[in-house]
């Protein structure tokens, strides 16, 4: 089976072909595009993308972005007028993570990427750690990193050499399960997230966070360092130990829409353990203010694969594709912790957006846990859920 890879900007056309995947490469400045499928008609009339914006590709496949067409265009459109970024909408059929992989190597090297977005139900690479097959990005984020299936049952538990990332990975995934796109669910999201961009949807300049019984301090350095420098101190509420009740944090979130949420108690994939009771991922979804951006310490609030195992609605995913304001949150799919998170941080501070200080946080803890996690280590399951673009301003 052969691949045709395209580019469209404006109308100008490029065609490739390789082998082993089907790609369409989605690119339009007016207001309306048309979906070549696998033609093998080519023009060009000279137009080209800026070179001193960062490169971005989404990944969609083609029977969901037909579906969500307009929704996707309007997407560009905005973040293209808002951010330094040339996003590529890329349209396709894939059926493993090897095929992703292989199409974004490919993006990667003829398109100096800085990033991508998978949207919808792209495959997602598994990786067995500790005790359960975890959605593994940094396949994708490191795409010449050998994997090792050491007992042949088809996931990998382990890997050879140190990381060395290329690129972010953004999961606009809206749905727990594979093959299941939620297009109703990512319509609703991408009409939030223009209503954000237009600012029809109005978020306040305010933090919250929220450390358990285990971890007072832990938010110390968020608060004093990062919140209130953003915001004041009088625009910074925070939780801590014995005081983390449901209906504390409820109360919180009754009263404010925050610009960020910091978050570090016990968790699973489905709910948010808080003292003595805790907030189960299907009521977060129907939150009608949250956070726009979450920082997720709790353990495997990412995990979407466990939650889907068990018919669950994500944590993770909860803060994101709901009710609410949430556009992003990165978090963890096992161990807790968002490794590097001091390094997403001071990139916020620079006025980076939200892929790029990922990007520089994932960085900075594969650098430093790697030496403790040869083999395949608890970092690999930082993760990235929702919407990349989004500057968290002073």
């Amino acid at each position: 089976m052969s691949m045709s890879f395209k580019f469209v900007k404006g109308r100008s056309y490029l065609l490739l072909f390789i082998s082993f995947i089907f790609l369409v490469s989605f690119r339009n400045n007016s207001h309306d595009g048309d979906l070549h499928g696998g033609s093998d008609q080519y023009q060009s009339n000279g137009s080209g993308i800026t070179s001193n914006r960062d490169k971005v590709a989404l990944l969609v496949h083609t029977g969901t972005y037909k579906s969500l067409k307009q929704e996707f265009i309007q997407y560009r459109k905005d973040v293209e007028s808002a951010f330094p970024v040339d996003l590529n909408i890329i349209c396709g059929t894939w059926e493993k993570p090897d095929e992703v992989r292989t199409a974004i190597k490919h993006l990667s090297n003829t398109m100096d990427l800085s990033g991508v977005i998978l949207a919808g139900a792209i495959p997602m690479h598994r990786f067995h750690m500790h005790d359960f097959d975890n959605p593994d990005p940094l396949f994708y984020e490191d795409f010449d990193l050998r994997f090792i299936d050491s007992d042949g049952n088809g996931v990998p538990e382990s890997y050879s050499g140190e990381p060395q990332l290329k690129i972010w990975v953004a999961n606009m995934r809206a749905a727990e399960k594979d093959g299941d796109e939620a297009i109703e669910t990512l319509r609703s999201f991408l009409k939030k997230t223009h209503e954000y961009y237009s600012g029809k949807i109005m978020i306040e300049s305010r933090a919250l966070a929220v450390t358990g019984n285990d971890w007072p301090d832990g938010a110390d350095h968020f608060v004093k360092d990062v919140a209130s420098v953003l915001y004041g101190p009088d625009n910074v509420d925070s939780i801590r130990a014995k005081s983390v009740s449901r209906t504390s944090l409820l109360g919180k979130f009754r009263d404010h829409s925050y610009s960020v949420f910091y978050i570090q108690v016990h968790s699973n994939e489905r709910r948010q353990d808080l003292q003595g009771d805790s907030l189960p991922s299907l009521e977060i979804e129907k939150m009608k203010t949250g956070a726009l951006f979450t920082i997720n310490h709790g353990c495997s609030t990412g995990n979407w694969m466990k939650a889907a195992a068990k018919n669950n609605r994500n944590t993770a995913m909860s803060w994101v594709f709901g009710d609410g304001v949430g556009e992003a949150v990165v978090a963890n799919v096992r161990t807790g912790m968002v490794y590097g998170h001091d390094s997403i941080y001071a990139h916020i501070l620079k006025r980076e957006y939200l892929g790029k200080a990922y990007f520089a946080g994932k960085k900075a803890a594969e650098a430093e846990m790697h030496h403790y996690y040869p083999s395949g280590d608890i970092v690999s399951g930082v993760t990235f859920i929702g919407n990349p673009f989004i500057y968290i301003s002073k």
